[in-house]
């Protein structure tokens, strides 16, 4: 039979919004707090840590923590907060940290069901858990599916480090993780600002500036070693990406001490 229990318990939630100039109280609190920012910024501390909240930046808070405000919000400032707390289960993964979503829509439309839900007279408890659990499963969700993203990304980075000495192509990087290449594209472009080609060409750069200053071997050896077809095509490729020829780069660096066993 399948689960239908939410692993976490509503305990009370509200819109925030003001025009003027507004910080955060510091407490101490045994709930947790989801905080879901609609518009302006929200300055915000947990325990070290400091935070700058944007509109739809999402984040929980965590029971028995010091919290607060470390810088006033300037401007209309609005943001969503619900209090909950554990059910019987384990917590699923959770922000604990600001998360920016890509489309908030959908969390504000939960959001906004729940606080229907909660001051409109006549809603049961069952009704108003039910608007929560929808809501709680959605972050739960997105969190998770954001991590797998963020470990499928760093895996696949690490290993175009690794076998960068040879020629990698958008198409067989993306077909060794089973992603479509423009699916995988878009979080490399994400998480490094560059698209996946950029960062197989930087990482291949990369090898060549090390192999230029690192060993006095020719452009022939370096073309071979680094999988190039001859040593044109090497040569064109660093003049190419680089703005200078692979001769003239080794020369600005000439005076780079090299060590031999």
């Amino acid at each position: 039979m399948m689960q239908s229990n939410c692993p976490a318990r509503y305990e009370y939630a509200g819109l925030f919004r003001t025009e003027e100039p507004w910080i955060h109280p510091v407490r101490r609190i045994d709930s947790y707090e989801m905080i879901l920012v609609v518009t302006g910024n929200v300055f915000l501390f947990e325990e070290e840590n400091q935070y700058d909240l944007h509109a739809g930046d999402v984040m929980v808070l965590r029971p028995g923590l010091q919290h607060g405000g470390w810088q006033a919000s300037d401007g209309e400032t609005s943001f969503y907060w619900v209090h909950f707390f554990p059910e019987g289960e384990e917590m699923p993964p959770l922000p604990f940290a600001p998360w920016a979503l890509e489309d908030a829509s959908r969390l504000n439309a939960l959001c906004r069901q729940l606080l229907h839900a909660a001051n409109v007279p006549g809603y049961p408890a069952y009704a108003i858990q039910a608007a929560f659990a929808m809501l709680f499963c959605e972050i739960s969700r997105l969190h998770e599916r954001a991590s797998a993203e963020s470990r499928l990304v760093q895996e696949t980075a690490e290993w175009i480090r690794i076998h960068s000495t040879r020629r990698l192509t958008v198409t067989e990087v993306a077909r060794r993780t089973g992603y479509h290449p423009d699916y995988l594209s878009a979080l490399f472009r994400s998480a490094f600002q560059m698209n996946l080609k950029s960062f197989l060409v930087e990482q291949r750069m990369r090898q060549i500036r090390s192999q230029l200053l690192t060993t006095a071997d020719s452009m022939k050896q370096i073309a071979a070693r680094l999988d190039f077809e001859n040593e044109n095509q090497f040569i064109h490729y660093f003049r190419y990406h680089e703005g200078v020829s692979p001769a003239r780069y080794r020369n600005l660096y000439h005076r780079t001490h090299l060590n031999r066993a």
